[in-house]
């Protein structure tokens, strides 16, 4: 794989953030502490595809050199965690929201075995604790919708919600049932 369309930059408090001119597309870059359950700052310090080989190496900080790869599911031994997080939503309304249902939508391989956490915070309170859901065909009736009931009434919500495993999840998208409510 060639990587001659990212452009990386790294920042001194540890992002780097990756533009993918071929997508379009913006990231953030981190590593993961399994010991700290959170975000590290990236390990990689330089890249180059090898002349000899064509592969997209990727030098790191502690001068290990490793294949940078699109379909890897460990960054060297440690499990790649995929983190998105929506802006506050408030359904175009200042009034108070019931969350009747969340359906949220995954594309993926034929034997997802990993499992997302879901979780949503109210203005800037506090997260709420994480949700575990199945990313399972399995558990999941042969497609990759979970349905989520009873999360509360808000007036503005952010969501967040987290992946790691060996199979190539897409998030694809999210459907909420809400009832606005008459202050």
């Amino acid at each position: 794989e060639l990587y001659q369309r990212l452009l990386a930059w790294k920042f001194s408090d540890g992002r780097t953030f990756v533009l993918d001119r071929e997508r379009d597309t913006w990231s953030l870059w981190m590593g993961w502490n399994a010991e700290t359950n959170n975000f590290t700052a990236w390990a990689g310090t330089a890249t180059c595809i090898r002349d000899d080989s064509g592969v997209s190496v990727v030098g790191t900080n502690d001068g290990k050199i490793l294949k940078l790869e699109r379909r890897s599911v460990s960054d060297n031994g440690t499990d790649i965690v995929m983190d998105l997080r929506t802006g506050f939503v408030t359904r175009g309304s200042a009034l108070r929201k019931w969350c009747k249902h969340v359906r949220l939508m995954f594309h993926g391989g034929d034997d997802a075995d990993g499992h997302a956490l879901v979780s949503w915070r109210d203005g800037f309170s506090a997260w709420e604790p994480d949700r575990a859901i199945s990313l399972s065909r399995g558990a999941l009736g042969g497609t990759l919708g979970v349905d989520l009931y009873g999360l509360g009434v808000y007036k503005a919500r952010q969501w967040r919600l987290r992946y790691s495993g060996s199979e190539d999840i897409v998030f694809a998208g999210a459907f909420e049932e809400f009832e606005v409510a008459e202050d």
